[in-house]
């Protein structure tokens, strides 16, 4: 007996290779629902979450939409923070060490995506 496959191994391969390759698996943003990152990780949710590069990441539906009281991109890291989903309207640009209290600016609580890029370091943040 003799079997065909309706699937091409090219499309497969194809498939496999499709994969993000702009992950930054050593660099990423540190984030809080609690300010002063969680009271050193004491309270509220936290975590360290790379990031795809240069890419929107979306927050709907995640315990931290909305609910961001600390965010700290990794040293090399530049980001935006967006009010809206799909990173559109209002904008607050950061980058390392980030802000354990969103409250002084009037983003505490207000973030609903985020965009980030890697970046030279010079003086007072990303060049």
């Amino acid at each position: 007996m003799h079997f065909t496959t309706s699937v091409p191994i090219a499309i497969l391969l194809a498939a496999a290779s499709s994969s993000p390759v702009n992950i930054k698996r050593d660099k990423g943003v540190y984030i809080s629902t609690d300010p002063e990152w969680g009271n050193r990780e004491k309270s509220g949710l936290f975590g360290w979450k790379p990031f795809l590069e240069n890419a929107c990441q979306d927050l709907k539906g995640s315990p931290y939409d909305k609910a961001i009281s600390s965010f700290g991109p990794d040293s090399g890291v530049a980001c935006v923070l967006y009010q809206g989903y799909n990173c559109e309207g209002a904008q607050l640009p950061i980058w390392h060490p980030g802000y354990a209290e969103m409250g002084w600016n009037g983003w505490d609580n207000k973030v609903s995506s985020y965009a980030c890029q890697s970046c030279a370091m010079g003086v007072g943040g990303c060049t």
